[in-house]
């Protein structure tokens, strides 16, 4: 939910920056990660757009939005979120403000509307954590202090990085070079509700001349809004069963009830308006931390890693929206229950000292609906990567990943005791239900539910040989640039659910269902890139290529994705840039036609 600030603060006064260490000097210094860039490579910086092949200067077959460092500051964002919303290519998704969502404080990315599953998020070229039972990843849980820049590939990736990166690939590139101490702390004032305030740390140290050591730590609180804090957020057609109350005789057909204000009157009205108390913007606290390290084992031989944790906690509706629980039952009301006043026994029929009464009315005591959901996220990343010659390199990596999180629900309760009795229709001799705001109600019905226990694993491994043909030919046009690796992934997720709601035994949450499952995928990669022409008429340059990916589930058998691509620059100033995908992107049979959708991008 966008939000209207008043005030905007920004303080950098303890960015400090200590002498630079020297850079140690090596014959063979192993090349950065490769990841989606920049078409406008700084000098003599290797860019990889894409694609696993590290070719100075390669610009990409498919459109690519990067946003810097220098740029994140200058919106002083205390989060991802906060400058990612901005980018015309990030469409859709679920805002960390959100309410109506499960993914609870979760600020997840997708491109061109085409589902959070089909956009690949990606940190230094490899996976991030995804989280719950999405595909999807809380970008959020990456600080933002240690962005040096953002990719955002959109013209598909699904043969180079997954088949889940059909809509294209979003990439989180960290500063691993940093050396010095920074500090930042930044808060947003609004007039009414809505203030953000955060800070971050990043300190990093050459270690011995031949490595670095980098920490960040980022904080960040957001309040929330409520509905009545914004004018233009009034909505007053959204109601609610009566908060009074209407209460029909059953016998006589007579109906009477409580107005908002608590008035008793025979002209009820059926409905409520609270919507002034919906959250707009939940509330937020997170606590990101992380470690980037590399160190040059021998001349040609670099370890690299990362360690990242998150820990968020905010207070969400959830899935069922805010409205709070509500009864429509037919009871019994004993002639000598003590909360009847004159008023109420002049409209009720006693048959043997009961009369039965429908009871309409919503259960606002219990308060609204929400999840108070703690999520801890932590992503454990190791590597080796080097030069096996001038014109070869390789990498191999490691990392896990686990996200686990627990909401509590709180303004529910339970329709029924454990022996199957309705809990309202026994309470309503012995609290007081007629009016609003009748405390008794909430402690006999509210009852917190443990929601939900979700837990997800992730395991990738995979290694990979890049380069050029340079040790055995070059092409009148440039090196032939290639890549190949394998890669091993494997998932698992859960979910446990309260036993209320297994059985549908809430007011609100329906009928929810625990799962646990697992797959594992064996997948073979192989890039090529070619150059045909250069430097002739209205030929400046004209690459081709392509690419392949073999996937081998364990559940779903083995499926092939695949791409071709052609770069022509007809000078320096314009360029014709075109894609053919076939991506498979939902692991079922390949003889259904769902099995095969296709996608074309075309740039210039």
């Amino acid at each position: 939910m966008a939000q209207s600030f008043r005030h905007t603060t920004a303080l950098a006064a303890l960015a400090i920056s200590l002498t630079q260490l020297p850079a140690a000097a090596s014959a063979q210094t192993p090349p950065p990660a490769p990841a989606p860039a920049s078409d406008a490579p700084a000098e003599g910086e290797i860019v990889v757009t894409g694609t696993r092949i590290p070719i100075p200067g390669l610009v990409s077959s498919s459109p690519v939005a990067s946003t810097t460092e220098q740029q994140i500051r200058l919106q002083s964002a205390l989060t991802i979120e906060d400058f990612s919303t901005k980018l015309p290519q990030l469409s859709g998704g679920v805002r960390q403000g959100s309410q109506g969502s499960d993914a609870f404080g979760a600020q997840v990315l997708e491109l061109r509307n085409f589902g959070q599953s089909r956009s690949l998020v990606l940190i230094d070229g490899t996976r991030a954590a995804p989280f719950s039972f999405r595909n999807s990843v809380d970008v959020n849980a990456i600080p933002a202090s240690l962005i040096k820049r953002v990719d955002v590939l959109t013209g598909g990736a699904a043969a180079v990085y997954g088949a889940d990166a059909v809509a294209g690939v979003v990439n989180f590139i960290l500063n691993d070079d940093f050396e010095g101490v920074r500090g930042t702390a930044a808060s947003r004032l609004s007039v009414r509700g809505g203030a953000q305030y955060g800070g971050s740390v990043m300190l990093g140290t050459g270690v011995g001349g031949s490595g670095n050591l980098v920490f960040a730590a980022d904080y960040t609180q957001r309040d929330g809004i409520r509905a009545r804090q914004r004018d233009w957020a009034a909505t007053p057609n959204q109601t609610i069963p009566s908060i009074g109350g209407v209460f029909t005789d059953v016998a006589s057909g007579r109906r009477f009830g409580f107005t908002d204000a608590g008035a008793f009157t025979t002209t009820p009205s059926a409905t409520s308006n609270i919507s002034g108390s919906y959250p707009l913007v939940s509330p937020l606290r997170r606590i990101n931390l992380a470690a980037l390290y590399k160190y040059d084992l021998a001349p040609a031989v670099e370890l690299y890693g990362r360690a990242m944790f998150t820990n968020a906690r905010t207070e969400e509706t959830g899935t069922p929206g805010a409205q709070p629980a509500s009864v429509n039952r037919t009871v019994g009301i004993a002639a000598t229950n003590p909360f009847l006043t004159d008023a109420i026994r002049s409209q009720l029929t006693f048959v043997n000292g009961v009369a039965q009464v429908n009871v309409n009315r919503s259960l606002a005591e219990l308060g609204l609906i929400t999840y108070r959901t703690e999520r801890d996220t932590l992503q454990l990343q190791s590597g080796l990567r080097g030069a096996l010659t001038g014109a070869l390199q390789w990498n191999v990596y490691a990392q896990y990943g686990r996200s686990t999180e627990n909401s509590l629900i709180g303004g529910d309760g339970l329709v029924a005791n454990a022996g199957g009795a309705n809990n309202f229709a026994a309470i309503v001799n012995t609290v007081d239900i007629f009016g609003p705001n009748r405390p008794g109600i909430a402690a006999a019905l509210g009852s917190p539910i443990n929601g939900f226990n979700r837990k997800r694993d992730q395991f990738v491994t995979a290694a990979t040989i890049s380069g050029t043909l340079d040790d055995l030919f070059t092409l009148p046009a440039g090196a032939i640039g290639f890549a190949a690796g394998v890669e091993y992934r494997r998932e698992t997720a859960s979910i446990q659910q309260d036993s209320a709601l297994l059985s549908g035994n809430s007011y609100r949450q329906g009928v929810q269902g625990a799962y646990s499952g697992a797959f594992d995928v064996k997948e073979l990669y192989g890039e090529l890139r070619v150059p045909l022409i250069h430097d002739t008429p209205f030929i400046h340059q004209l690459d081709v290529g392509g690419a392949y990916r073999l996937s081998d589930y364990d559940l779903f058998g083995t499926h092939g994705t695949w791409k071709a691509e052609a770069n022509w620059a007809i000078d320096r100033n314009l360029r014709l840039r075109g894609t053919y995908q076939r991506v498979l992107r939902t692991p079922i049979s390949a003889s259904s036609p769902a099995a095969r959708p296709r996608c074309r991008s075309a740039a210039w």
